[in-house]
């Protein structure tokens, strides 16, 4: 009922007829959305496509700003980087496109690639980190130590992350700080998963810390 009020909607407003619909979805319930989607396709008579997430959505944007503006350029390639700040993580992704035109029509080629040399799409869960680094200064609070925990863990990272990363791996470059999170589980516990047999009240004790940091 929802879609089908915004297709009225666009219908009234801008006076066309709606061929195809492109809708943003996470990249590991891509396949969930599809069959979901493929139904109300069928229903509203419209053909519904699935696009990967909003990562994508950004790139689309981006390239057609540079089109009203002008800025593209036959052969010639171009970056974007992009922030997505979804619920629970913060995710970076480098996109590079290159313009390809044949009369009036443009062909754009894209690839995608991440600052954690990840080339699937789905970022470098930068809030998590962050997460961890405060949940591992919080304890040095209250341990009453002299020096911070998550200081400790971001003097001993690499000083060439991107290279580090290249050559090793995110895993890698991230282990220090896993096994430092993961020590001070007994003083403040956020592993809400390893409770889920200790009663509802631990539970959810646990599951509030994580999401409270």
């Amino acid at each position: 009922a929802y879609l089908r009020h915004v297709l009225d909607i666009t219908r009234d407003s801008f006076k066309c007829r709606i061929k195809e619909v492109y809708i943003t979805v996470p990249v590991k319930q891509k396949h969930v959305y599809e069959q979901m989607l493929g139904i109300l396709s069928e229903m509203l008579s419209v053909e519904i496509k699935v696009t990967l997430d909003e990562s994508t959505a950004v790139l689309y944007s981006f390239i057609s700003k540079m089109r009203e503006k002008n800025r593209l350029k036959d052969g010639e390639s171009y970056k974007a980087l992009i922030m997505d700040c979804g619920g629970g993580t913060t995710d970076l992704s480098a996109c590079k496109f290159k313009v390809h035109a044949k009369g009036d029509i443009q062909t754009y080629i894209m690839g995608n690639s991440y600052k954690n040399g990840n080339t699937d799409f789905g970022g470098n869960n930068i809030t998590y980190r962050i997460m961890q680094l405060l949940k591992l200064k919080i304890v040095s609070k209250l341990l009453g130590l002299e020096k911070d925990l998550g200081s400790e863990v971001i003097d001993e990272l690499s000083g060439d992350p991107y290279r580090y990363i290249d050559e090793e791996s995110v895993e890698s470059f991230y282990e220090g700080l896993q096994k430092a999170y993961e020590s001070v589980e007994e003083i403040l516990p956020t592993a809400f998963k390893n409770f889920e047999t200790y009663g509802k009240e631990g539970y959810y004790r646990v599951r509030n810390n994580y999401f409270f940091l």
